[in-house]
């Protein structure tokens, strides 16, 4: 079942602030290499994305981002 959403400008703005936020380097946390990390992904048919992160002094920090719009060649 496919559920539509209408991305506005409002979801836009949103987005875009969250996303150069967490791309800030005093978001992002140092890697911790006694500490497991792990990948949260996510795709679609137009877009991906990857976030590294670790549980260090509060859940799920930060280490690297990854979002890419695909081109048609890749959908």
């Amino acid at each position: 079942m496919h559920t539509l959403f209408n991305w506005d400008k409002e979801y836009q703005y949103a987005f875009h602030t969250v996303n150069t936020a967490v791309k800030n380097a005093a978001v992002l946390s140092q890697l911790d290499p006694e500490t497991k990390y792990f990948l949260h992904g996510d795709a679609s048919q137009y877009a991906m994305s990857a976030v590294i992160c670790q549980i260090q002094h509060k859940p799920d920090e930060v280490l690297c981002n990854f979002s890419n719009k695909l081109h048609d060649a890749e959908t």
